[in-house]
């Protein structure tokens, strides 16, 4: 589906390289003020309901968003490309990661059932049994770390060829400029490195970006 797929893993030095990047990035600064909204203690306001404030909420979390949205000065035709891109990819990411996590349990649902009958009235977990749950939950998370590493190869070819280059520079300047703020710039790292971080923290792990594209796209006046 993504024709960019190979060159974008050519340029990753591996994984772990770019998960060394996430979470002290765009991400944990939202590229706001020292006094960032997600950061500043909200003073207590009784009289608000919990839906209400947690309405405030979500709403200082899309200004953040928004920060680094707007300078990308992004067309229509781009809000929708990158709605549609990033919404595939996560379904496709989904299923597999359901499937993933299920299937290697559902073939052991009997004994699990089994097992847990019998512990119930005392008998002892038999450690065979430990052994093959430790050795699942191992092949999961190596399986898992190939899923995500695929997921971050996927929506960053999907999402480069709808972005001007310029564009590409400046989500990549605005992670490197995050990350020297937080003071974990790694001059190592590579341009496409920085920007893979960047769409990790912006176009995969943040929730409200596709509805954030959807509104910001019928917001615009009709030409």
């Amino acid at each position: 589906m993504f024709t960019r797929n190979q060159t974008v893993i050519a340029h990753l030095t591996s994984l772990a390289a770019v998960l060394s990047l996430l979470g002290s990035g765009i991400a944990a600064l939202h590229l706001a003020s020292p006094s960032a909204h997600a950061q500043t203690p909200a003073p207590p306001v009784p009289a608000q309901s919990v839906k209400e404030a947690a309405d405030i909420q979500l709403a200082l979390d899309d200004i953040d968003t928004l920060h680094i949205l707007l300078p990308l000065k992004l067309t229509l035709e781009q809000m929708d490309k990158l709605a549609a891109a990033i919404t595939s990819a996560k379904t496709a990411y989904e299923k597999k990661s359901a499937a993933l996590s299920t299937a290697p349990l559902l073939k052991m649902a009997d004994e699990i059932r089994d097992i847990r009958k019998k512990a119930i009235a005392g008998a002892p977990v038999p450690t065979t049994f430990d052994d093959r749950i430790k050795g699942i939950q191992a092949d999961y998370n190596a399986k898992r770390l190939e899923l995500d590493t695929a997921n971050i190869v996927a929506v960053s070819g999907a999402c480069k060829p709808i972005l001007t280059p310029d564009q590409i520079a400046l989500c990549t300047k605005m992670e490197i400029d995050a990350y020297k703020r937080n003071k974990h710039y790694n001059d190592k790292a590579s341009d496409t490195q920085y920007f893979n971080a960047y769409v990790v923290d912006v176009f995969i792990g943040n929730p409200r970006l596709v509805p954030l594209l959807k509104e910001m796209r019928a917001a615009q006046p009709a030409k």
